[in-house]
């Protein structure tokens, strides 16, 4: 379109730079795309490498399509060989990393190679770090695990631990 009329779609990550060399990353008709575990009908994917930099993206609306995922290139950067592919999702929060399912394929780059995703899930990580003094404590926490189990909580710190209580002893 040559004039904005407000119902253009923009790329929320601008041109994605190409190169002599990609990769296709199928999204069939009936993937399943989850942002913060609902499903959505519509969603900008986009493919990163390890740089963070964007390089593939793609408007999904519910159908079958794919995205170019760009091989890096002298300055242009890109996906090097054998690098995983990240996707993450534009929302109205900011961009959020997800995990894909690959129904063929591999998630790693190979120029002129053909992959498929059967889902990818988008989901924001949250961490809080508490400092803890030698000896009895007390802590508490913003964040709301989705394992509440005492032993999923504390299971990264379990063995420098003695006992360790909640609110109902």
């Amino acid at each position: 379109a040559n004039t904005d009329n407000g119902s253009c779609v923009v790329n929320p990550w601008g041109e994605v730079p190409t190169t002599d060399c990609n990769m296709t990353v199928l999204i069939p008709d009936g993937a399943s795309i989850t942002v913060e575990g609902e499903v959505v009908s519509e969603a900008w994917i986009g493919v990163t490498n390890s740089n963070g930099d964007v390089v593939g993206s793609i408007y999904w609306f519910g159908d079958v399509t794919s995205i170019a995922v760009w091989g890096e290139e002298g300055d242009i950067p890109g996906m090097a060989f054998d690098e995983t592919l990240n996707f993450i999702v534009s929302t109205d929060e900011g961009y959020i990393s997800g995990n894909a399912t690959f129904s063929f394929g591999e998630g790693t780059y190979s120029c002129q190679a053909l992959t498929g995703v059967s889902s990818i899930d988008f989901v924001s990580s949250i961490s809080q770090q508490i400092e803890l003094s030698e000896g009895w404590g007390i802590m508490s926490t913003y964040i709301e695990p989705s394992n509440t189990e005492m032993s999923s909580v504390f299971s990264g710190i379990v063995d420098n631990l003695t006992i360790v209580k909640d609110e109902e002893g």
